[in-house]
């Protein structure tokens, strides 16, 4: 990705996707670092959960649920979010799945 200098640069990840009822995108990304000599990959990362009993709610504002969960452009081996939502009605009924579909025997 190429960032003019006076610009910063912003993930979301796929919770905050789901509670902005799609109206905002997860970034699908890999970390890598640089391969250029000199050049530092610098980074202030501030991850937030959902507490593990919260209920995951869609807003009033919601898109359609098919577009709310849809994940294009996802790196190779990494599980499409509408799977991991399958019966996940609380927090960590998402985190159990997401890290069964990342960690579990295929």
């Amino acid at each position: 990705v190429s960032l003019p200098p006076d610009c910063m640069l912003v993930q979301l990840g796929e919770s905050f996707q789901y509670l902005s009822g799609g109206q905002l995108r997860a970034t699908a990304h890999c970390v890598k670092s640089s391969q250029t000599p000199d050049i530092t990959r610098e980074t202030l990362a501030l991850f937030m959960d959902w507490m593990p009993e919260e209920i995951m709610k869609l807003p009033e504002y919601t898109r359609p649920y098919s577009e709310v969960v849809h994940t294009p452009f996802l790196p190779e081996g990494v599980p499409e979010l509408e799977g991991r939502m399958k019966g996940a009605t609380h927090y960590r009924d998402f985190a159990t799945n997401t890290f069964r579909a990342y960690y579990s025997e295929k």
